[in-house]
């Protein structure tokens, strides 16, 4: 449930973005395999394109308290995971609410962490699925398929 309250503390409020403290402590977190990543990613986007999710009505950007954001809660091996469509202002001024997809995650007593999952418009992976901050390990994942 500790999850599940976080996904809707983080619909009704603006994440600041991540200080060198948070980019210091994030790097020592436990973070799932990127093939895990992608494919909550890509079940997240099937299942809300196909109206199979739960929907919640986030506070910002939804005057209307509308329910249209789809949540996922799933599983991978001993990883749980929540995704659900990035609600930012970002992601609304540029039209990509429907293709950035922000995935929490943990595992056991783990501390919770997220990813940010995006459809690439350039460079190598252009047109590709990529984990922000994971890009490099994105492309290796690619290559081997």
């Amino acid at each position: 449930m500790a999850l599940v309250a976080g996904v809707l503390r983080w619909c009704g409020r603006h994440l600041p973005k991540c200080s060198p403290a948070c980019a210091a402590a994030r790097s020592r977190i436990e973070e799932p395999p990127v093939d895990f990543l992608l494919d909550v990613d890509r079940e997240y986007r099937e299942r809300a394109t196909a109206g199979q999710l739960i929907k919640i009505a986030p506070k910002r950007f939804n005057l209307n308290r509308e329910a249209w954001l789809p949540v996922l809660h799933t599983m991978r091996g001993s990883w749980q995971f929540t995704a659900l469509y990035s609600n930012t202002a970002r992601a609304h001024q540029l039209g990509r609410v429907a293709d950035w997809v922000v995935i929490f995650f943990h595992k056991d007593s783990h501390a919770e962490s997220q990813r940010t999952v995006v459809t690439e418009a350039r460079g190598e992976a252009a047109g590709r699925r990529i984990v922000r901050g994971r890009e490099a390990e994105c492309l290796r994942y690619y290559a081997s398929r």
